[in-house]
């Protein structure tokens, strides 16, 4: 029997082969298993089909598309092809503890409509040490009002609730962040 996934991992990138590498590692070492990942490929010249086709893991989808520069658009074709109950933000720079999607769920089903949190800096690759946080404050009420001021992407809502909300999908930064 094939059980779907619970959750969607909503991954876009641009030739960032080595620091994709990194993300998809991070979800395949998290904790809670039931997730598929969607790349969705802004259709990079470096050897980023090659680092997905490394994995060799079923519940890892690559779409190509043509963004036109519009991070929103790479973000809403892997929501429409998502499948799972539940959809996560990832960009393809940042990687994630692998708590992050257990304790995610953990509040979705306490009742939070969506989860978003405090970001480590990286500014170089040998960093060691993760002290400096970038952090998120509380949104306005209501919420829906709000969302777009969300600087980071690494977001879990539900599935259905992520296709009603108009304009949802956040801007991307260009840090290299690690998700608390």
């Amino acid at each position: 029997m094939n059980k779907s996934p619970l959750i969607s991992v909503v991954i876009p990138t641009y030739n960032r082969a080595s620091d994709l590498e990194r993300a998809l590692k991070s979800v395949q070492a998290q904790t809670f298993i039931n997730w598929e990942i969607l790349i969705v490929d802004n259709h990079s010249v470096d050897n980023t089909d090659e680092v997905v086709g490394n994995f060799n893991d079923p519940r890892i989808k690559l779409f190509k598309i043509h963004n036109n520069d519009v991070i929103a658009a790479s973000r809403n074709v892997g929501i429409h092809n998502a499948s799972g109950e539940f959809v996560a933000f990832l960009d393809s720079d940042d990687w994630w503890k692998p708590e992050k999607l257990r304790f995610s769920l953990n509040a979705l089903n306490a009742g939070a409509d969506f989860v978003y949190h405090d970001l480590y800096l990286v500014t170089k690759s040998n960093q060691r040490f993760f002290s400096k946080k970038l952090v998120s404050r509380d949104l306005k009420i209501p919420v829906l009002t709000d969302i777009h001021s969300i600087d980071q992407c690494e977001i879990v809502a539900n599935h259905v609730d992520v296709l009603q909300i108009p304009a949802f999908l956040c801007r991307q930064t260009d840090l290299l962040v690690a998700a608390a």
